[in-house]
């Protein structure tokens, strides 16, 4: 088995357990190499088993871009704070003979695409894993409108765009917030919940969408199915769009700046992210130990 293992070195006890990780997977018989978490980028997956990210849910997002495309499983050890994407926590590492042996689950995280057109062509593309937002980087009210439509009757293969004639969109909802949160389920423990989101089982096929501050006592979260392609549109006046735009963030990412007229869509991706589960359960474990912990 070839594994690769993922560093984040600034994060406290990942460097320890880096090499912790190493010697007890080459004692196992494993082939192991170990790279830092930021040459995840120019990282070439070929040939390789399992990734291995040790440090916070941060670094597991850097890392599963090229893990979903790749199709490679991907295992996080966590040294951060919450770690609500990692397997197992860093004194847990006996457990990973339980990855040599094969006595584990693949847990598959749907993660979500998204697509700004503008005058008809698509001129940015992103994924993420969490959510992909539309916020300003300052507090500005701003209008937005989310149409639904579904995904298998809706989708152009050959250029990815979706015509209005064709899309029988229909509108959910319009109203004034400071952004919009589009969620995958693993996302929901994010971002979302800060801003009143629910907790969506990581397995479900759905997306969730979470106003950011709305000005309105009616708006609440709303859970989309995975073949609902979603249309966001917002309303800039011509003195915001340039100096304060609405940017589209993905996992954190500012990724670009939508101006008026701009309109993003988001669906599910067709490539979702493999996560290893060493332990059963490990999702209300963490649920139960990481986010309910002061109400005990």
């Amino acid at each position: 088995m070839k594994i690769v293992i993922f560093t984040n070195t600034e994060k406290l006890y990942a460097e320890e357990t880096a090499k912790k990780t190493e010697n007890l997977l080459r004692d196992k018989g494993a082939e192991v190499s170990r790279l830092d978490i930021n040459d995840v980028i120019s990282f070439d997956p070929t040939g390789t088993d399992v990734i291995i990210v040790i440090g916070g849910d941060g670094s597991i997002l850097k890392a599963a871009k090229i893990a979903s495309i790749s199709g490679i499983p991907l295992l996080g050890i966590n040294t951060g704070r919450l770690g609500f994407m990692a397997s197992i926590e860093r004194t847990e590492l006996p457990l990973l003979s339980n990855l040599i042996g094969g006595d584990y689950v693949i847990s598959e995280r749907m993660r979500i695409a998204g697509y700004v057109v503008r005058d008809g062509k698509v001129i940015s593309e992103v994924t993420a894993t969490n959510e992909i937002s539309a916020i300003r980087p300052v507090t500005k009210i701003t209008d937005f409108e989310i149409l639904a439509g579904n995904t298998e009757k809706n989708r152009t293969e050959s250029d990815r765009l979706w015509h209005e004639g064709e899309a029988n969109f229909h509108t959910v909802c319009a109203f004034r917030a400071d952004g919009i949160i589009i969620a995958a389920p693993t996302g929901s423990t994010a971002y979302a919940l800060a801003n009143g989101g629910a907790i969506i089982e990581p397995n479900a096929d759905c997306m969730e969408l979470t106003p950011i501050s709305a000005h309105t006592l009616s708006m609440r979260p709303i859970i989309f199915s995975g073949k609902t392609l979603l249309k966001v549109s917002c309303n800039l006046t011509a003195a915001y769009s340039e100096s304060e735009p609405v940017r589209v963030v993905a996992d954190g990412v500012v990724t670009q700046s939508l101006k008026t007229g701009d309109t993003l869509y988001i669906k599910k991706s067709d490539k979702p992210l493999r996560l290893i589960d060493l332990k059963p359960n490990a999702f209300y474990e963490s649920v139960n130990g990481k986010l309910f912990q002061s109400l005990k």
